[in-house]
């Protein structure tokens, strides 16, 4: 039984606790052993035996007494083993008996909570008052134990409270009659007392429920900040029976953690040490990884987390080292005031050590691999030729050396120190390149990008810098940690850039917005190196808490290619599928790209003065694009050819539409001559007018086609929306004209086009009637201006969005709110739902989109963001995705959140996995440390590995 512990579990189910020696049990004939000396013969009809041990047929004396008494005997060892104390004892011998024969045993897990519950099921049978009714044989018993320990299901089944009642009745039928007696005699007494407990009990099941929901919305909320308590903590929550129970709650809960899913890098493998892990590095296949801890560099398999040959032994402490280009051999530094080359395969030493007069800090191979960089605590950095060890030359600083790099090209140097510099040095003539690129405090690590254009800088001013080599310039924002920045690295691509700092986090950055990838990677103690592997999905921690850590990257949540615009981005749109990009600026011409690339598609959409206006049809075949020059132009969207005749105006070109078939566009100018407004109508692909302009005394700021493509809403400044025919050839005059008390930004037709909704500047939306203009009655009340709203596809559902800092989801029918209203830092410019009315989109003014769950108002993951305004963002046809683009000259693309499947534990294991964390008991996050992390992982392989989501 001793070694029958099964994992954590079964550690925590030994009364010794999980440190103790195995158990290793021996049975003797109970009650009968006694000293050499003392053997007599017993006397018939004497007492034999143990009474705690003792089956209720021995204390009953009965002669037919077979192997099931053995088998009872060998449950109350088990029983003993799992709660330290037997199944029955009393004062006396005689009360023992008494509770052998007429009591239930206590079971298992009502003393110890942590007994497997299979385990209990298997002890509680031996326990059985009727023999007939345990393990018939010894074997049976081991057979079922075996079947446990191979995680197989049990024969056994557990015996219900209803049949323990029952069996104590008919032991005790005089008792049990008087008991019966009694309890009839206070049943219509306490029916009142149980009405009032329902309802209590109901309370409490409401305010339990209340509680959970609100640690939902703070995990929610602390999303932004602390993902992995975000992801910990929902996990947590769904494994709740009150999360169960509440269906709309359990799919908050599942499309919280399945926006998750695919964001979270995930612990993969943990490599223990005996002390701080100062050094990391993977071979240049990616196959192996190196870790340096103490005197001792070790290699391990990245497959597999194995260990591969043996240590290689210094004769003191390594303080960094790196593979050489080929991957056979391994360049080290040392506190013993060396650095050297040692033999990948045999872990022989090659040539002599390259001696220095201080502890070498940092190492670094030639991309070429015939040069060797070493810095040291000396105040130099020197370069050695690798095949024979001979100095090359020497770089003087002021300050011990803590960092050195080659640049990918191999014609840079760079070297960083304490003194708060990094310094650029032609590696040929060994001069200075230019001023140094200076931080706040110390610098404590510096590598040159792959590109060998950037730099990356970081130190204990709790920052990384990214810098532009030529410039000296800083890239984008500073990368802030909550302590020193220890490590950097680029990923090989140069589009990641990777941080380590003594807040015991690693973190994964875009490099060209600052913007952090998904939740940090934790430790328990500072994290002092950090590596990226050759194809970038991996990447290598180590940390003074004396393990390594591989995590694999998340897929990517976005790809971002940068606009190849040669002027800044003024606007955009995107193509229906979302697989291009239509952008205008102030170089005269729209430009088509691709949004996997951002590379130009076609040819330029050129106009002989600034583009104000693009558009795309539905179908994406063909755009449109306005602009200064007071023409709109048609163009083919897949090789930029342009369609003839333009379309002339009297004026600058404001904004274009497309009808919902297509074959018309709309077109918005100011009138020179007048104070006015004009709406135009075009016939697609022609390029002909249809009929009259639409005239306006106010600037248009809304715009929409019926079903049908046979009306048009307009919204206006002037207080109106107005409803016209699309197709007439006399002057046009408004066929309704809806009014409200201040500005109409947001009007739109239902998907049936019998219902018309406008949203105003007067804090309200409203519905009208389309067949007589007049008000419907249902009224959508913010507190601020209404700037956007949309209706649900199946037009039950209208979302409008306010410079109130919320978006609320109506219902059409009653005007009553379906959730409470969906907060946001910021006023909110645009709404609109997916394509299946799941999931409800909101673009705000601080340069952030959100997601929700239409059905709970629950957001969906953190919100999506760019590093600055955010001038598109559009659901894809098939709603699988969301496309952005903003001034950053970024385009992302990314994945609508779906949710997670699986069972509850399952999920609660992965989000421990991947994060390598859990709940503390505050509610706050703890590391795991090997053992615990790894008997998770063993479980949830068992368990069928990670979740899933639906596609």
């Amino acid at each position: 039984m001793g070694r029958g512990a099964r994992g954590e579990e079964d550690r925590c189910a030994s009364p010794l606790g999980p440190h103790s020696s195995p158990l290793v049990p021996k049975i003797t004939d109970f009650g009968l052993a006694k000293k050499l000396e003392e053997v007599t013969q017993t006397q018939s009809g004497a007492f034999m035996g143990t009474p705690s041990y003792m089956a209720p047929e021995q204390a009953q004396a009965k002669k037919d007494i077979g192997p099931a008494a053995d088998v009872y005997a060998l449950g109350a060892i088990l029983y003993e083993m799992l709660t330290g104390k037997p199944p029955f004892k009393g004062e006396t011998t005689l009360d023992t008996l008494n509770q052998v024969l007429g009591e239930e045993v206590v079971p298992p897990r009502s003393l110890n909570p942590r007994v497997p519950r299979d385990l209990e099921t298997i002890c509680l049978k031996c326990l059985q008052k009727e023999p007939k009714r345990r393990y018939a044989t010894g074997a049976d018993l081991a057979a079922d134990l075996g079947r446990y320990l191979g995680r197989e299901p049990i024969r056994a089944r557990p015996v219900w409270k209803t049949e323990r009642v029952w069996r104590w009745c008919r032991r005790n039928p005089l008792a049990a009659s008087l008991v019966m007696a009694v309890a009839f005699s206070l049943i219509v007494g306490t029916s009142v007392s149980l009405l009032y407990a329902l309802r209590a009990n109901e309370q409490a099941m409401l305010a339990k429920r209340a509680a959970l929901q609100l640690r939902f919305d703070a995990a929610v909320r602390e999303s932004e900040a602390n993902q992995a308590l975000s992801l910990l903590t929902s996990a947590e929550l769904l494994c709740d029976p009150i999360a169960k129970a509440d269906r709309r709650l359990e799919q908050s809960l599942r499309f919280h953690l399945g926006s998750w899913f695919q964001e979270t890098h995930r612990s993969k493998h943990l490599l223990p040490h005996e002390a701080i892990v100062s050094v990391v590095a993977f071979s240049p296949d990616g196959k192996m990884a190196l870790t340096a801890s103490g005197r001792t560099l070790r290699f391990w398999n990245t497959a597999t987390g194995e260990q591969v040959g043996n240590p290689l032994e210094h004769e003191n402490v390594i303080s960094s080292a790196v593979f050489s280009p080929d991957g056979n051999t391994v360049l080290t530094g040392c506190e013993d005031k060396t650095a050297r080359l040692w033999d990948v395969a045999t872990g022989e030493r090659r040539g002599k050590p390259l001696k220095h007069d201080g502890a070498v800090r940092s190492v670094a191979f030639s991309p070429d691999g015939r040069t060797l960089l070493t810095g040291s605590e000396d105040k130099k950095a020197r370069l050695w030729e690798a095949e024979t060890g001979k100095l090359l030359g020497t770089l003087s600083h002021e300050n011990p050396y803590v960092a050195v790099a080659f640049s990918q090209n191999g014609r840079l140097v760079l070297t960083g120190g304490p003194d708060g510099t990094a310094q650029l040095w032609d590696a040929d003539t060994l001069k200075r390149l230019g001023e140094p690129f200076k931080h706040k405090d110390r610098i404590r690590a510096a590598v040159i990008g792959p590109d060998s254009k950037t730099l990356l800088t970081g130190g204990e001013d709790n920052v990384a810098r990214l810098w532009d080599v030529k410039s000296r310039k800083q890239l984008g924002p500073p990368m802030h940690h909550h302590n020193w920045v220890m490590v950097v690295a680029f990923s090989p691509d140069g589009k990641i850039v990777l941080t380590g700092s003594g807040d015991r986090s690693a973190r994964l950055w875009e490099t060209g917005s600052g913007n952090p990838i998904g939740p940090p990677l934790h430790h328990v103690l500072l994290i002092d190196a950090v590596a990226f592997s050759p194809d970038g999905k991996t990447v290598l921690t180590g940390s003074r808490d004396h393990t390594a850590r591989l995590w694999e990257i998340a897929t990517a949540r976005s790809f971002h290619p940068q606009l190849n615009s040669p002027d800044s981005v003024l606007g955009l749109a995107f193509s229906p599928d979302g697989t291009r990009v239509l952008t205008r600026g102030d170089d005269k011409a729209g430009r088509l790209l691709d949004v996997g690339t951002g590379n130009q598609v076609g040819l330029a959409l050129n106009h002989k003065d600034g583009v104000t206006a693009v558009c795309f049809s539905p179908d994406g075949k063909i755009v449109a694009t306005g602009s200064k020059d007071k023409k709109v132009r048609l163009w083919d969207a897949e090789t930029g050819e342009g369609f003839e005749p333009a379309m002339p105006h009297d004026a600058g070109i404001e904004r274009i539409f497309f009808s919902r078939t297509g074959k018309t566009l709309l077109t918005i100018s100011r009138a020179v001559k007048v104070p006015e407004w004009e709406a135009r109508l075009w016939e697609v692909p022609t390029c002909m007018p249809l009929g009259q302009p639409m005239r306006h005394g106010y600037e248009i700021q809304a715009v929409d086609f019926s079903p049908d493509d046979k009306l048009v809403l307009t919204g206006c400044g002037d207080r109106f929306a107005r409803l016209w025919h699309a197709r007439e050839d006399k002057p046009r005059k408004p066929l309704l004209v809806l009014k409200h008390k201040e500005y109409v930004p947001a009007a739109a037709f239902s998907p049936d086009g019998k219902i018309v909704l406008t949203g105003s500047w007067d804090t309200t939306a409203r519905l009208w009637d389309l067949s007589n203009g007049k008000d419907l009655g249902v009224i959508f009340r913010h507190e601020d201006y209404v700037q956007t709203a949309a209706f649900s596809p199946d037009g039950r559902t209208v979302v409008t969005g306010s410079w109130d800092t919320t978006a609320r989801l109506w219902n059409v029918s009653t005007g009553e709110l379906r959730v409470p209203p969906l907060r946001h830092h910021a006023k909110i410019w645009k709404v609109a739902f997916s394509p299946d009315g799941k999931t409800v989109l909101t673009r705000c003014h601080d340069g952030t989109t959100w997601l929700w769950d239409a059905a709970t108002g629950k957001s969906l993951g953190v919100p999506l963001k760019h590093q600055d305004e955010i001038l598109a963002a559009q659901f894809t046809q098939d709603g699988k995705y969301v496309v952005t683009g903003g001034t950053d000259k970024l385009i992302r693309r990314w994945r609508v959140p779906t949710p997670i499947e699986g069972d509850p534990e399952r999920i609660r294991l992965w989000a421990q996995v991947i994060t390598g964390m859990e709940l503390d008991e505050n509610g706050g996050t703890r590391v795991l440390d090997e053992a615990a992390w790894e008997t998770r992982r063993q479980r949830l392989e068992e368990l069928g590995g990670l979740p899933s989501i639906e596609e």
